[in-house]
């Protein structure tokens, strides 16, 4: 077996959340959060995350809109994806992430503060990280390998 993973990517303009899975692409694991203050920034970090993980693909929630159509959001990852692939060689999958940030916010809301852990999570980053966790998770549901026998 493979010590190789997937890194999912929720990306951010303030926080970065990053999820693995192992090669045999079962379930997706929280990994960290990253702060970044600029586009370069956050190019720089999740470059560096990857020549350390060494994915086998990078899976990156794809903001599309309630109707199908990509914005300004989908602009903005597609312009991190073509920065980050002049400097690493490494498959990028686009996932539909649509509703991902409100079930991490509405997971993150179930705790004994209520809102209040919300807020708190948000702003510590664990819903970046459950929202990449469920992007990758998403991906790994929809290209899921045959159980053995």
């Amino acid at each position: 077996m493979t010590d190789r993973v997937y890194l999912g990517i929720d990306y951010g303009d303030k926080r970065i959340g990053l999820a693995t899975a192992d090669a045999d692409g079962w379930l997706a694991a929280g990994y960290k959060t990253l702060v970044v203050r600029s586009s370069s920034d956050a190019v720089a970090k999740v470059v560096r995350e990857i020549e350390l993980v060494k994915p086998l693909a990078v899976i990156i929630g794809y903001p599309v809109a309630d109707d199908g159509g990509a914005g300004e959001r989908c602009r903005r990852v597609d312009g991190f994806i073509e920065a980050l692939n002049k400097q690493v060689k490494v498959t990028v999958n686009r996932v539909d992430e649509r509703d991902t940030t409100t079930e991490a916010m509405a997971i993150a809301g179930t705790g004994k503060k209520g809102r209040d852990w919300s807020r708190k999570a948000k702003k510590s980053g664990k819903i970046d990280l459950l929202a990449a966790i469920m992007i990758l998770q998403r991906w790994l549901n929809e290209h899921q390998r045959d159980t053995p026998n």
